[in-house]
């Protein structure tokens, strides 16, 4: 059982009261922005993700029609980094988005 005096709880009760009347603004976490490469600096981490996965989907282990996959999508804030990048190739990438190969 916790016991408070007088003094502590009415300055838990201060603090609890100045943070509800913060400013909406200042409470917000602010989104940082997500690392985007150039294209000749992408180029070379596609080709470093490609060598770190051995030139194989690392979902079926194909090694035709190989794609560099972002797992956290860029417009979800995923970076161009190579813990955000695996390699898959065109028919597991499709599934991964659901996109239908013809």
């Amino acid at each position: 059982m916790l016991i408070f005096s007088p003094a502590q709880i009415s300055e838990k009760l201060s603090l609890r009261f100045a943070m509800q009347n913060r400013p909406i603004s200042a409470s917000l976490r602010q989104k940082q922005p997500r690392l985007k490469l150039a294209k000749g600096e992408y180029e070379i981490i596609r080709k470093r993700v490609l060598e770190r996965d051995g030139w194989r989907c690392q979902e079926c282990g194909s090694m035709q029609n190989l794609h560099v996959h972002h797992m956290k999508r860029r417009s979800q804030l995923g970076g161009d980094v190579m813990h955000n990048l695996i390699t898959l190739c065109a028919d597991c990438h499709g599934k991964c988005h659901g996109w239908a190969r013809s």
